[in-house]
């Protein structure tokens, strides 16, 4: 048989990080920036934070990916109770709750050999992060006896945390997803090579040159969202508004209220249908025939 070919593309792009990185890097995950890729690349994101940050709760590691982003939906959906009453038009609906998901889509390509081949170990860690956490057999319990087993034992689901500049955050600043990152976990990823773009071979491994997956992840709410019905502010206009719970939901940018004002006064006439549509018991308007 034969032995293989082993092929050098290790002459490639050798920057090497710098022994003190700028603080700016310290705040970024995934081996402290990026270096073995282009110019461009690496400047966008290292310097400019363009870097979609993932950590995983249960094993506290975390890997970080530049932001080529190919995919981006983010879908909030609200859930209502639909109750059909006899002789009514219309139903009664009964509100639920609101739910958010985000679907990441990211193309990942290597300039170098050493980019692919770290970019294929970022991959790796993410799959990794799909699943959960378990201890070992034999292992003490909580209460400090020795099981007899030595089954494992699920400690933690996979939950992540996300960070993506102000389009994937819990609202503070900040680009390291284990501080300011959004919480949630992921339905699965999907990972496909670009083919046609090929790959780079060393010994027995290929790294391909370029590759793309695709994450749905449901977004647990960690702070309360909505109106607060008891405090109000009173416009030029006369108008009694309600202030938001968040202000800075979703994406960091504060809701004031002069957001988006009223084109003219409201007279006086309609201040008072306002002020009766306030005061009424939104339950009974919903239930009345």
């Amino acid at each position: 048989m034969a032995a293989y070919t082993k092929i050098n593309y290790k002459t490639q792009n050798t920057r090497s990080k710098p022994d003190k990185s700028p603080d700016q890097l310290d705040r970024l995950l995934g081996e402290g920036g990026f270096f073995t890729g282009d110019n461009v690349s690496d400047n966008l994101a290292n310097n400019h934070f363009q870097v979609v940050d993932i950590y995983h709760i249960p094993s506290g590691r975390s890997v970080s990916f530049k932001a080529a982003i190919t995919n981006f939906t983010d879908n909030y959906e609200s859930q209502w109770n639909r109750n059909e009453v006899y002789g009514r038009m219309d139903p009664i609906g009964t509100y639920k709750r609101t739910t958010r998901n985000i679907q990441l889509g990211l193309s990942v390509m290597a300039s170098s050999f050493q980019e692919a081949e770290e970019n294929f170990k970022r991959l790796s860690l993410l799959v990794q992060m799909h699943y959960p956490s378990f201890g070992t057999g034999g292992e003490d319990d909580k209460k400090g006896a020795q099981r007899a087993d030595n089954s494992p034992t699920l400690r933690g689901g996979p939950l992540w945390k996300i960070r993506f500049l102000n389009w994937i955050g819990n609202g503070s600043p900040g680009v390291q997803a284990k501080d300011t990152g959004l919480l949630g976990w992921s339905d699965g990823v999907n990972y496909a090579p670009n083919l046609e773009l090929g790959v780079f071979q060393d010994g027995l491994n290929i790294y391909p040159k370029n590759y793309e997956f695709n994450l749905n992840f449901i977004v647990v709410h960690e702070t309360k969202l909505g109106w607060d019905y008891t405090k109000r502010q009173k416009l030029d206009s006369g108008v009694n508004i309600k202030k938001p719970l968040d202000p800075q939901f979703p994406y960091g940018t504060s809701i004031s209220a002069t957001t988006n004002p009223l084109p003219n006064p409201v007279n006086e006439a309609n201040k008072d249908k306002l002020d009766q549509y306030e005061k009424a018991n939104v339950n009974k308007i919903l239930g009345d025939k």
